[in-house]
């Protein structure tokens, strides 16, 4: 939410799912999945079927690593 994103209903199981904005009226869909004692906790970034048409392959990886540097300097 400190990032401009929107908490969506959960999808896949996750334990949150969040609208998360990489760009001006341009957002991927962050899921996340807390851990237990089998599992690792997991994030994954789901970009729209058509990304690739508005955006570089490459762009899409650095949109994706600043997204996850934001998140992680505001939790520590």
């Amino acid at each position: 939410i400190c990032l401009g994103g929107k908490q969506t209903k959960r999808l896949a199981g996750a334990d949150l799912t969040f609208e998360m904005p990489v760009l001006p009226e341009f957002s991927v869909l962050l899921q996340f999945w807390d851990g237990d004692e089998e599992f690792s906790p997991k994030i994954l970034l789901l970009w729209d079927k058509v990304s690739l048409s508005y955006l570089h392959f490459e762009t899409t990886y650095y949109l994706q690593g600043d997204l996850l540097k934001a998140i992680l300097q505001i939790i520590g």
